[in-house]
């Protein structure tokens, strides 16, 4: 998620998943062993890898009492997010006229990602200890890249420069008229919601990070929305007129609030107008 490749790949993670956290907090040697022989026997099992979670997400649940379920659900969700990033290089090399790979495979395997991360949730949901926000934070912050790629993003945000912003203008035209764009702004704004349930002293590092992905997909999703309905700014991006009418305003929706039926309206028909709850009030992003 943070668009640099790994020293290792996910595949090459086999070793058993760390143990409780319990057993890494023990002040001494007396008490680790008590703890250890309180634990639930793993008789002859050995303890899952990543490689076995992703093949079998529901072994986090059967091995919950031996593992770091807190932990072992970050690396479970970073796996997942080496997967998607592997499906945006596919879908990549797939555009326009490609003669090698068929776009059933690439729609195929969005179709497995998005079953994959319900699956997790669901998971998550049944353990013994609810997961902490830093999990729904990161999970949100994943599932936004299940339907926006962060390279494009960055491009358009102005990574390189502005050539390389107008050329993927025409594709972020086309992404914002698709209920892909609803669903990432979505749980771009979800990210938000798992953020406010975090302490400030404890969003730092890479759970910051997932906060700036979030707002890189509002930014992008307001300018996009707006251009089409300015011919000047969208002349000055693209080079040519857009030819989508915003339709006049309709009811609010909040993405970070709980998900409502209004809420799968816009998802699915693009009904309302969505906005985040701000401090000073709301901020609409169209």
């Amino acid at each position: 998620m943070l668009h640099i490749n790994p020293v290792l790949s996910y595949a090459d993670l086999e070793l058993p998943l760390p143990g409780p956290r319990q057993l890494w907090e023990a002040k001494s040697a007396i008490e680790w062993k008590e703890i250890y022989l309180y634990l639930e026997p793993l008789g002859t099992e050995r303890l899952p890898s990543l490689v076995d979670l992703l093949q079998d997400m529901s072994q986090l649940r059967a091995f919950q009492g031996r593992i770091d379920t807190h932990a072992v659900a970050f690396v479970l969700l970073h796996g997942i997010a080496a997967l998607i990033k592997e499906y945006h290089r596919l879908r990549f090399i797939s555009k326009g006229h490609c003669k090698h790979w068929n776009a059933l495979l690439i729609s195929s395997r969005h179709q497995e990602l998005c079953a994959a991360l319900q699956y997790f949730r669901t998971v998550c949901s049944a353990l013994q200890d609810p997961p902490r926000p830093e999990i729904d934070l990161v999970y949100e912050a994943t599932s936004i890249f299940l339907y926006a790629s962060l390279e494009e993003l960055q491009l358009f945000a102005g990574k390189e420069d502005k050539n390389e912003a107008r050329r993927v203008y025409h594709s972020a035209l086309e992404w914002i008229n698709s209920v892909d764009s609803r669903r990432a702004i979505l749980h771009a704004g979800q990210t938000v919601r798992a953020a406010k349930a975090i302490p400030v002293v404890s969003l730092r590092g890479f759970l910051a990070i997932t906060v700036y992905h979030a707002s890189l997909e509002f930014w992008s999703y307001s300018v996009v929305s707006r251009t089409k309905t300015n011919p000047a700014r969208a002349m000055a991006i693209s080079g040519s007129s857009p030819q989508v009418v915003r339709s006049p305003p309709e009811m609010v929706v909040f993405l970070d609030a709980e998900e409502t039926p209004d809420v799968q309206k816009f998802i699915s028909l693009a009904c309302g107008d969505p906005a985040l709850q701000g401090l000073q009030g709301t901020a609409s992003l169209v």
